[in-house]
């Protein structure tokens, strides 16, 4: 994949080096506080949403073309109000091409040989995801971050799910969710266990 963002949000000339930032399976985005590290990859979830969404038929891509409804997907990620007149963005993924030059001028094309990609699950983890650790009953909330909301769902589906403990990739620590107590831990250093209460 690759993408291209300026003058959105934080984001002024973009990527000055480069005309476009590669995404591999794993890519890291370092930079200053308010740079726009999470914008970029609010909207690289987005596009990939899209991609997927056109994909599966969820939308045409005449549909995206009509006014204000590429930047409302946007909204989901509270980043809809960061386009301004100058904004533009390029993403090429593995099915769709999409540009992105103002409200009229946004092109979409089903990328060659793309009939066989693979349609992940797409998620941006919120930094906001530290909340849930500390607060019982985070889903009776109202006006959750729809982002975090998605997550807290997938989360709880996640665990819920699981048979056993899923051992983790860091310092021999495994993960297990107590199904009767609706509580999740850490466990870690043989019999000893790091509790903490995700959330209900």
């Amino acid at each position: 994949m690759k993408l291209s963002i300026k003058h959105f949000g934080p984001i002024t000339k973009g990527f000055v080096e480069e005309e476009f930032m590669d995404i591999t399976d794993f890519t890291m985005i370092i930079g200053e506080q308010g740079s726009g590290k999470s914008t970029i990859a609010k909207a690289l979830s987005t596009l990939m949403w899209i991609e997927k969404a056109l994909a599966r038929e969820y939308f045409t891509v005449k549909e995206l073309q009509l006014p204000g409804r590429f930047r409302s997907r946007f909204e989901y990620h509270s980043i809809k109000s960061y386009f301004s007149d100058d904004t533009t963005m390029e993403y090429i993924g593995s099915m769709y091409h999409i540009v992105y030059r103002g409200e009229s001028k946004l092109h979409i094309e089903r990328v060659a040989n793309s009939e066989r990609a693979s349609i992940p699950k797409i998620m941006y983890v919120p930094s906001e995801r530290n909340v849930i650790s500390v607060i019982p009953k985070l889903s009776m909330i109202s006006d959750l971050p729809q982002s975090l909301a998605s997550f807290l769902d997938e989360y709880d589906k996640a665990r819920k799910d699981l048979h056993g403990d899923l051992v983790l990739p860091t310092g021999g620590a495994s993960f297990a969710y107590d199904k009767l107590n609706d509580i999740s831990w850490v466990k870690r250093l043989g019999n000893k266990r790091l509790f903490v209460r995700m959330c209900g």
